[in-house]
């Protein structure tokens, strides 16, 4: 990490009654990278690719991300949602 770089993280919080997190992804963000968009397509690659690995499957409770934890929450994920 460098400090002052932008990171778009996703997170997976744990379902019990503890606050751990498991980190899922980080990207750095260049200045010419929107944000929002970035994190968008971020969030959906890291739902097909833990759908793809067997984490999520039909019947499943849908895995639901709560947004993308920025200013700008405006943009749809396109699809990411699940369930």
């Amino acid at each position: 990490m460098i400090p002052d770089w932008p990171y778009s993280w996703v997170v997976a919080l744990e379902p019990g009654r503890t606050s751990w997190t498991l980190p899922l992804d980080a990207v750095r963000l260049g200045p010419a990278d929107d944000a929002t968009e970035a994190t968008a397509a971020q969030v959906r690659d890291v739902v097909a690719r833990l759908i793809a690995a067997g984490h999520w499957q039909e019947g499943d409770p849908g895995a639901h991300p709560p947004g993308l934890g920025r200013r700008d929450r405006g943009r749809q994920l396109g699809g990411c949602a699940v369930g």
